[in-house]
């Protein structure tokens, strides 16, 4: 039995947690940086960073489930949400495993409050 796979489908929740992912860490994650981590995640050869932009907008889906698996842990999504649109809706980790110390750092203080610039401090 062939595998039905909608590819255009694939291809818009691909945008979809891109940019979610983009808003969240208020970071622009480029093709070359998205190309590096998936070949870092799934053990495959690394792509092109072209290939990423025919995944996101040609209408082309990675060959390889690891790399949709890799994918799905980068924009911090499920992997079967992303590759077949199974469930309701794509999820954020509270705690993705695949964060760097420094870049967690990073998240941490740009959710923090911002502080009292003013330079006046309560006695």
């Amino acid at each position: 039995m062939a595998l039905i796979y909608d590819l255009s489908g694939f291809n818009a929740r691909l945008r979809l947690v891109k940019r979610r992912h983009e808003m969240l860490y208020d970071v622009e994650r480029s093709h070359e940086w998205i190309a590096n981590r998936v070949a870092e995640l799934s053990g495959v050869r690394k792509k092109d960073s072209s290939q990423v932009g025919r995944w996101l907008n040609k209408g082309v889906r990675p060959k390889r489930l690891e790399e949709i698996a890799a994918l799905a842990m980068i924009f911090e999504t499920d992997p079967g949400w992303l590759a077949f649109g199974d469930g309701d809706a794509p999820f954020i980790l509270s705690n993705p495993p695949h964060v760097s110390e420094d870049d967690q750092r990073t998240i941490d203080e740009r959710r923090a409050p911002p502080h009292d610039k003013s330079g006046t401090e309560d006695p």
